[in-house]
């Protein structure tokens, strides 16, 4: 059960990272795009594309899907181990601290 609600909470998480991504990109837009400034665009990509990544990884747990299994244990075999999908996450987790707008070295 517990499993379950983890699960469910990472899919969640999933969702919001693709929010922030589409978010992110959408105000690059509105803003006036500066082709100087192209980190925030592909970060933001990025974004949308690891939490699709992790999107899939936690519906294979629900919905078994052979083909798709398959080419994710191909690909993203790393995903199925506790140190891999903590790694990943932690990954993720800097991308999105990477987006905010007063993220500087000084």
């Amino acid at each position: 059960m517990a499993l379950m609600a983890l699960s469910v909470l990472d899919m969640g998480l999933a969702a919001m990272m693709a929010a922030l991504g589409v978010l992110t990109i959408i105000q690059v837009h509105k803003s006036g795009f500066n082709a100087s400034d192209l980190s925030e665009p592909f970060l933001a990509t990025y974004m949308i594309l690891f939490s699709f990544l992790l999107f899939m990884y936690e519906l294979m747990w629900w919905t078994p899907l052979p083909g798709v299994n398959k080419a994710m244990r191909k690909n993203f075999g790393f995903l199925y181990g506790l140190r891999g999908k903590g790694l990943y996450l932690i990954f993720v987790a800097c991308l999105c601290l990477g987006l905010g707008k007063d993220a500087s070295v000084k």
